[in-house]
């Protein structure tokens, strides 16, 4: 294939990636600005009561991807 070919091809790829053919709005659940943000109020909490745990259980925090030893 000539590099010219390609190139267009690959152009053509992208404009579709940022022009998906299903409205990922319709997907998402709608929530009021309000709920969005107290789900955020949340979610910090959890974390910060998780790091709060470990670090009085041993002294240190433990990353979520890495296992306690």
């Amino acid at each position: 294939m000539k590099s010219k070919t390609r190139n267009f091809l690959r152009g053509a790829g992208s404009v579709m990636a940022l022009t998906p053919a299903i409205d990922l709005r319709k997907i998402i659940p709608h929530r009021s600005p309000a709920e969005r943000m107290a789900s955020h109020f949340v979610r910090v909490g959890d974390s910060v009561g998780r790091a709060c745990g470990s670090f009085e259980s041993n002294g240190k925090t433990i990353n979520k991807t890495t296992k306690a030893a």
